[in-house]
């Protein structure tokens, strides 16, 4: 039993690394079961064993990725207290930028496509709280009813808005970013507003 999963786990494996480098040489619609199984090696049904459907695939990937950019981003991100809300949130969006720059699959996954990961998604409530933690390191929130919802919706505003933008430009530019920061501050700040 313990070969057999072996084994799985590495179909899978196979699986991922080569729809990312279908990703990495063409469209997103370019991941296909039939475009994986060929280019892998592996039977159809085998690949739908694993992933029943394309968007599986690459929910995985983004599921993945955004876990690592995540970790990344607890790692890059040095403290500096500060009594403007704007100043952590400016540091933890530029750092997340640098990661998501240097993220092909996120780039076509997430800010070029119409795929929007599901607030469900464990990596994003990670992203969430390390975006969270970064904040209340850095800068003394006052209590908020729900804060870790807030902060979710906080990491979406600002996934949301660099998206556009980077729909818009095909990069992430310096109107994305400062957008990113307005928007998500003055959300923020509307829900510390509430509670005083």
């Amino acid at each position: 039993m313990i070969a057999k999963q072996e084994r799985s786990r590495k179909r899978v494996k196979i699986i991922l690394n080569t729809a990312r480098d279908i990703l990495a040489e063409s469209s997103v619609d370019e991941i296909t079961i039939a475009n994986i199984a060929k280019r892998a090696n592996l039977k159809r049904t085998s690949t739908y064993k694993f992933f029943p459907s394309p968007e599986k695939i690459k929910m995985m990937i983004i599921e993945d990725d955004l876990e690592q950019c995540a970790k990344d981003l607890a790692l890059n991100c040095e403290n500096n207290s500060s009594d403007n809300l704007k100043k952590p949130l400016e540091k933890i969006i530029i750092e997340l930028i640098k990661l998501l720059k240097e993220s092909l699959s996120l780039q076509k996954l997430v800010l070029a496509s119409n795929i929007t990961p599901p607030l469900t998604i464990s990596s994003l409530d990670l992203l969430s709280s390390v975006i969270e933690d970064y904040i209340e390191k850095n800068y003394n929130l006052p209590n908020m009813f729900n804060k870790r919802g807030v902060f979710l919706v906080t990491t979406q505003i600002i996934i949301s808005v660099l998206s556009l933008n980077f729909k818009m430009n095909n990069t992430i530019n310096d109107v994305g970013k400062n957008e990113a920061i307005r928007a998500s501050l003055a959300y923020l700040l509307s829900c510390t507003a509430s509670e005083n």
